[in-house]
């Protein structure tokens, strides 16, 4: 296999002994330069795959959110893009696994879609990452007189499904540093690529 290698990548010389009938065709001559262009352009991307299936690209990392946004499609998921396939789930739940647990009538299972969104697992992420981004900020912010560094934060923004977090800044002097270094921008673009 090897040797097979090093003649493929034009480190050895020769011709590679082929046995049973077997011939070499390079793949340059099976694969024409326009079809190679078709075939490049077929390929699907992440973002693509994402719309066949209904879910926000910014979900799954294939297109960069906010954090507002991405709670908003979060929401989404929950709703429209999977609702039905959980009512689907719940039907076929009540009709066969409820009355084999208990036949009584008028007993029926539920997902709680707001609890859902609500799990101490999501907030718990959601703080994490703004820690995250707090903390970048923090050991990045220019130091003048300590003042904009020590007076970034985080708050939580309560929304209907679910709260978020939010890297603030508190002193005066917040927008006027914002607007020349960048710095929480930049720490939020650092906590999205991880």
């Amino acid at each position: 296999m090897r040797g097979w290698a090093d003649f493929r990548d034009g480190r050895a010389a020769g011709t590679p002994i082929l046995e049973d009938g077997m011939q070499y065709v390079p793949v340059g001559s099976t694969v024409s330069p326009a079809d190679s262009k078709d075939i490049e352009g077929r390929q699907l991307t992440d973002v693509e795959v994402c719309s066949a299936f209904h879910i926000p690209p910014e979900l799954v990392g294939a297109r960069q959110g906010t954090f507002s946004n991405i709670s908003a499609f979060r929401s989404m998921l929950f709703g429209p893009t999977l609702g039905p396939q959980f009512t689907q789930f719940e039907e076929a739940f009540n009709s066969e696994v409820v009355p084999a647990l208990d036949g009584s009538p008028g007993i029926y299972a539920e997902l709680d879609r707001e609890a859902a969104m609500r799990s101490a697992g999501v907030e718990a992420l959601c703080r994490a990452r703004a820690e995250d981004a707090l903390a970048i900020a923090q050991s990045t912010a220019p130091v003048d007189t300590g003042d904009y560094r020590g007076g970034l934060a985080i708050e939580k923004v309560p929304h209907r499904y679910r709260d978020t977090y939010e890297v603030v800044g508190h002193d005066r002097k917040t927008l006027l540093v914002e607007s020349r270094t960048g710095n929480l921008a930049r720490a939020l673009k650092a906590v999205r690529k991880t």
